[in-house]
Formats: structure tokens, sequence, C-alpha cells
């Protein structure tokens, strides 16, 4: 289980509030906010654990394929090392999703969705090489109470402190999948697509999902050191290619 850093909260807070938000439900301007805050937040905190093993991540808030811009993207262009840094040909793409507050206690292990939407085909719908989805173990009624009194019964000199204590008090837990898997885990269910408020998804389900995000991490590696041998073995042969007697 994780929560949020204050120094996180605090940059999520000053971040400028964008004229329109696009919500999956309706919600009043303030719940709003709660749900843009909240998406930031998780891009903030993947980015500072990527940042923390070197990673070198800029955002991609203003992606034109995302439908919804609570969600976030991160792209990946290079890896800071000991001895150097390492560009990357091509970025990888990272999506964050961060859930809905539940009414009660969902159990998004077995029934929950990584948040993938139906345009065309699922190969061509997923443009992100990892998919990030973040669910929050608080309650919706007490969560959207609380918030919405934050803003109705405070000065707004206190606001921003009384924000910073209760997103503390978020806790979540981070499951991951890469495209291929995401396109194989839909592969294999029976009904390939669900739908919520007048959306279509792609199914994927949670427990296909990768609970351990520090894997992701091995994994993000394990990717680099391949494209770094392929491109040293591919010089590599042009050397030897054109050198020969």
């Amino acid at each position: 289980m994780y929560t949020f850093y204050e120094n996180q909260i605090q940059e999520a807070l000053d971040r400028a509030f964008p004229a329109y938000v696009n919500n999956l439900r309706y919600r009043n301007e303030i719940l709003q906010k709660d749900c843009y805050i909240r998406g930031v937040l998780g891009e903030i905190f993947i980015r500072d654990i990527l940042k923390n093993y070197g990673f070198i991540t800029t955002s991609n808030e203003n992606n034109e394929d995302k439908e919804d811009n609570t969600d976030r993207d991160l792209l990946i262009y290079g890896l800071n090392t000991i001895s150097s840094q390492i560009r990357f040909q091509k970025a990888i793409k990272i999506e964050i999703k961060t859930s809905l507050i539940p009414n009660d206690k969902f159990n998004y292990i077995d029934n929950g969705d990584v948040k993938i939407y139906k345009k065309t085909n699922i190969e061509d719908d997923i443009y992100w090489d990892f998919g990030i989805q973040i669910y929050f173990k608080q309650y919706k009624p007490e969560w959207e109470e609380n918030v919405q009194n934050i803003y109705q019964n405070n000065a707004c000199n206190n606001t921003d402190n009384k924000l910073l204590d209760l997103y503390k008090k978020l806790q979540f837990e981070i499951f991951w999948i890469s495209k291929q898997e995401a396109i194989n885990a839909n592969f294999l269910q029976e009904y390939k697509t669900w739908c919520y408020a007048n959306k279509t998804f792609w199914k994927c389900p949670i427990r296909k999902c990768n609970p351990n995000f520090y894997e992701l991490i091995i994994c993000l590696l394990d990717n680099i050191i391949n494209a770094q041998y392929q491109e040293i073995l591919m010089l590599k042969n042009y050397i030897l290619s054109n050198n020969t007697k």
C-alpha cells in the first residue's frame, strides 16, 4: 500500500487547473478539481520513483490520443547511469490511470480493469508501452464530503493546508501491464469489452496485471539493455561487413 508525500501533494496543488476536465461521470467543479489533482498525484508519484532509478521523463499531458485528461502520460526518453547518460531513439510511453473513488468495498483485484478506451481495435487503441492503474482505498461518500467541506468552509489561505492533510490520507495500490500482455489478456476474455458512462472499454482485468511496481523497473532496464545491445551489435556487424577482405 502506498501514500503520497507532502512535497508531491503540494506540487499537485500548485498545478494550474485546466479550463476543461473530461470526466467519465458528472462532477461539480470541486470534485472535478479533486479528480484532476489525484490524476496529477499519480503522475508525480510514478515520475519520482522512476527518477530515483535514473530514468529521465517528461509529462505528455496534452496527448491527443487520450479520451480523458485526468489520465496522465509519462515519456521515458533516457537513463542516467553512474558513468554516462543514455538517450533513447524512441521514448517509452507510460500511461498512468487513476481509479474512481469507489462507493463501497469494491474488489478491484477480482472486478477491476485497466482503463483502455475502445475506438478501433485493441492493438491500435493501446498507444502506450506500459499501462499503470492506480486504485484508491477510500470510499466515495466520505471522501467527496471531506473535499467539498474543505473548499466551502475554509478561507483561501487555509484550504491548501487542509487539502495537504486530506491527500496524505489517500492510500492506493499500483498495478502495471505491458502492451502485449494487455492484448493477450483481452484475447482470453469471453467478453472483450465493458461499458461505463456511455463509454466502451477493452477488457483487461487487474488480476492479469503485476502488483509489484519494482518489477516494472527491472522490465524497463531489461528492455533498455536489449535495445542498447542490438544497436551495438548492428554497429559491430556493419564494421565487420565493410572491413572484410
